[in-house]
């Protein structure tokens, strides 16, 4: 499996804080995946959080709606990350 400077997925610490900020239990956000057809069990969105697991782009695009952000702000610490990197 590819990783990016050692991560597996970078966008989990948002996720999770996200999560935690609107009062949400792992069950909570699975179940409101599911409303949008999105399965994601609630032992996968733990792995996800702990870095065990890559985010499909559709889990993203749905996790962002859930949680009623965009995309771009759950990507926000990768852009900056990338961006500090390949300055030229």
């Amino acid at each position: 499996m590819k990783k990016y400077n050692n991560h597996l997925n970078i966008e989990n610490k948002k996720i999770k804080e996200l999560r935690i900020k609107k009062n949400l239990s792992l069950t909570d956000l699975s179940t409101k995946l599911l409303l949008v057809r999105i399965d994601i069990p609630k032992q996968s969105l733990h792995k996800l959080e702990k870095e065990n697991r890559i985010i499909k782009d559709f889990e993203l695009v749905a996790s962002a709606k859930v949680l009623k952000v965009g995309v771009e702000e759950l990507l926000q610490d990768f852009i900056s990350e990338f961006e500090k990197e390949n300055i030229e």
